[in-house]
């Protein structure tokens, strides 16, 4: 199913799901497609506020209160994870407008709550390569305006080498032919350098650590909370074991 490959979608989904059987409103794919085939009509609009309060009452005509709000906070996420919105955007006010019309409603911080524990876990599980999602490649083929900037900063935000490899991968296959073809070489050097940054960071860090181990090793009668307050988390266990040894 191609929303499977949208992480967005994937994000969404459970809170949705939830949200919806508990309400009977439209199955999370169907208010996904209805706040797809709105974005870029929106966007058109020069009164962003009025713009939004005339979808608002469009959607609440057709699908109720609720089904009205879950569409509006999908549009919201969509342009959020589409443009990341800075304080000069012309899209600020959009999603201005929609957390506006959102405000306040009962089923929000449900849904944020829900939406937030989902993206922890889909990074923790390696899942989470969203960043050119297929909304970027709609506004690629239909030539919407959209941030480089943006797609840059998303790849390097990865915890992992090997997802921001995933991700330049895929940013590479949509945005070939654009002027992202001459940036894509920087930002894998720029992978590359925060790698070895990262790298040199856990190398400090395990000198610092084996010295201290080293020293605490030297002198057995060194109160173990106080190692602790000089060693990483990584140390704690080796400071124990040094002091249970010599005590015997």
């Amino acid at each position: 199913m191609q929303l499977l490959e949208e992480q967005l979608f994937c994000d969404l989904y459970d809170t949705l799901k939830d949200i919806t059987t508990e309400y009977g409103e439209p199955s999370p794919a169907e208010l996904w497609d209805e706040a797809a085939a709105r974005w870029k009509p929106l966007l058109a609009s020069k009164r962003p506020q009025t713009a939004v309060k005339m979808l608002g009452e469009e959607l609440t005509e057709a699908y109720g209160e609720r089904g009205a709000f879950l569409v509006l906070m999908i549009l919201m996420y969509m342009l959020v994870t589409m443009f990341r919105p800075s304080e000069d955007s012309p899209y600020r006010p959009f999603c201005e407008a929609l957390a506006a019309a959102t405000h306040g409603h009962p089923l929000l911080k449900r849904l944020w709550e829900g939406v937030r524990q989902t993206e922890d876990e889909e990074e923790r599980a390696g899942r989470k390569i969203g960043v050119v999602c297929s909304l970027l490649a709609d506004a690629r083929q239909s030539g919407e305006p959209f941030s480089l900037d943006t797609v840059e900063e998303c790849i390097l935000r990865y915890p992992t080498f090997e997802l921001q490899q995933t991700a330049l991968e895929r940013a590479n296959n949509l945005l070939m032919g654009t002027a992202w073809g001459t940036r894509s070489a920087k930002v894998f050097q720029k992978m590359i350098d925060k790698r070895q940054e990262q790298q040199d960071r856990q190398e400090q860090h395990n000198d610092r650590l084996a010295a201290s181990v080293e020293k605490i090793a030297d002198k057995p009668s060194v109160v173990i909370d106080s190692a602790q307050d000089v060693i990483a988390d990584g140390g704690k266990k080796t400071v124990q074991i040094i002091n249970r040894d010599k005590k015997k």
